[in-house]
């Protein structure tokens, strides 16, 4: 650094130790003391009042052309039916649309034989849970023959999240104080707080349901929704102050 030599001691002085006390204030201001950071948990339960499936229909046949025409004289054939059951057309998605060539040997000095493998269907949004049963067999009974993928939600959590943001904040200034007072610290203001929230979402498989239904296969059983957890994290800094009783 370049200084006119005109330029005095002190202030040489003063400007130096300015200089030497700005990295000492950033590490300050990132490595806060007197402190202590502990995670909170948060943990509720709530009735499943939302569901999704996906229901559709594979084809694997040596004329691509009449693949395509059954895959789609079917899924036409699917949605009808399900939007006579009173499902919204907005609740209803295409997916899993796929197409790749299955190649068969019969004797391996033969040439194989090529089919051509189809599946498409749609994801369903059952705003009403009591449907699943009848989403199935309107489904089957229109041709499905793919049925998987059955989750449960909960439409709005936000009510199950205060909660357990609340059990989590209960959880971490009780933590934060029984970890300080090991040490002779009570806990003071809480200075950082970060959250993270995860909702639990339960998976069924349901073919063996749809063989039962078809009169194949020994049955699923019933369907039960059960309950979904909602859980929030809080990772919390909590300033230390001396244990009141030291004073």
């Amino acid at each position: 650094m370049f200084l006119p030599r005109n330029v005095s001691t002190p202030l040489l002085l003063t400007l130096a130790l300015f200089l030497l006390a700005l990295p000492l204030s950033a590490q300050e201001n990132a490595f806060p003391r007197n402190t202590l950071t502990v995670q909170g948990n948060g943990t509720v339960f709530g009735t499943p009042d939302i569901a999704y499936i996906e229901i559709g229909f594979e084809i694997a046949d040596p004329d691509l052309n009449y693949a395509f025409d059954q895959t789609s004289a079917t899924l036409i054939a699917i949605r009808d039916a399900l939007l006579e059951i009173g499902i919204e057309s907005e609740d209803l998605q295409t997916r899993g649309l796929s197409l790749w060539v299955d190649e068969r040997y019969d004797n391996y000095d033969e040439e194989p034989r090529r089919f051509f493998r189809l599946s498409n269907g749609f994801r369903i949004t059952l705003r009403d849970i009591e449907l699943i049963t009848t989403a199935i067999d309107a489904g089957v009974a229109a041709g499905a023959n793919n049925i998987y993928n059955l989750q449960y939600g909960i439409a709005d959590p936000g009510t199950l999240e205060e909660q357990a943001r609340a059990r989590a904040a209960a959880d971490a200034k009780a933590r934060a104080a029984n970890l300080a007072a090991l040490f002779g610290k009570s806990v003071g203001d809480a200075i950082q707080i970060s959250e993270y929230s995860a909702a639990s979402y339960g998976n069924v498989r349901t073919e063996a349901l749809a063989m039962a239904d078809m009169g194949i296969g020994g049955g699923g059983g019933p369907i039960e929704a059960g309950q979904l957890s909602v859980q929030v994290n809080l990772t919390v800094t909590f300033a230390l102050v001396p244990d009141s009783t030291d004073e």
